[in-house]
């Protein structure tokens, strides 16, 4: 199969994918879950989605579970920092939950 590397077909291929919210190709979704579900406190993730804002601009948004209880907007810094300089993801909306107690989000299916 032979690509058409013209950039007008490339920029068509991009607004195609934006507009069927389609994850951005440079995106690696397995290595965005191994860095979340390797940071410290983090014991799972769920109902992480990755989607284009526009053709240039990428968001996310995903629910830690955490078993700590000392955590502040330092470690959401962190986090959208990574998330920033390893995948371009300006757009990071985090969720974080507490493993502790019985009251779980609606959405954890675990």
């Amino acid at each position: 199969m032979t690509h058409d590397h013209r950039p007008e077909v490339a920029d068509h291929n991009r607004s195609l994918n934006h507009a069927l919210d389609a994850v951005p190709r440079h995106i690696d979704i397995a290595g965005i879950t191994k860095y979340l579900l390797g940071v410290e406190n983090v014991s799972r993730i769920h109902d992480l989605h990755v989607w284009p804002l526009s053709t240039t601009e990428t968001a996310l948004t995903v629910h830690l579970v955490v078993t700590g209880e000392a955590l502040d907007n330092n470690f959401l810094q962190r986090l959208q920092r990574h998330l920033y300089d390893h995948s371009g993801i300006a757009h990071a909306t985090i969720q974080i939950e507490s493993s502790l107690g019985e009251n779980h989000c609606m959405l954890d299916r675990q």
